[in-house]
């Protein structure tokens, strides 16, 4: 099944973030295993500043698929959001990723 992975813009465009929130979480009910899903739900949640709920729709994500590199790079923005730079650093090489480039 493709990945269901609307752009962040979408989300974000014209007040979307909250009534695309709903549909991504029903739609990580009716496709559990799809870590795409559950990554675009994180992508959603984080526009609406709902940082923890978004880091834990992406450690779903990152359990469903290991090599999920996107989630593991959204994990690093938020704690870098916060901060909590060691935290973004190894999130980010974790999965080998220049935390230099992103």
């Amino acid at each position: 099944m493709p990945r269901a992975q609307p752009d962040r813009c979408h989300l974000a465009s014209n007040g979307n973030a909250k009534p695309g929130a709903e549909v991504l979480r029903t739609a990580t009910h009716l496709y559990p295993n799809d870590a795409g899903t559950g990554s675009t739900l994180g992508t959603s949640l984080e526009l609406l500043n709902e940082e923890a709920a978004a880091a834990t729709a992406y450690r779903r994500a990152i359990t469903l698929e290991e090599g999920f590199t996107i989630a593991y790079a959204s994990l690093g923005y938020i704690a870098s959001s916060k901060g909590a730079w060691q935290t973004a650093i190894a999130s980010r090489r974790g999965r080998g990723i220049n935390p230099i480039s992103c």
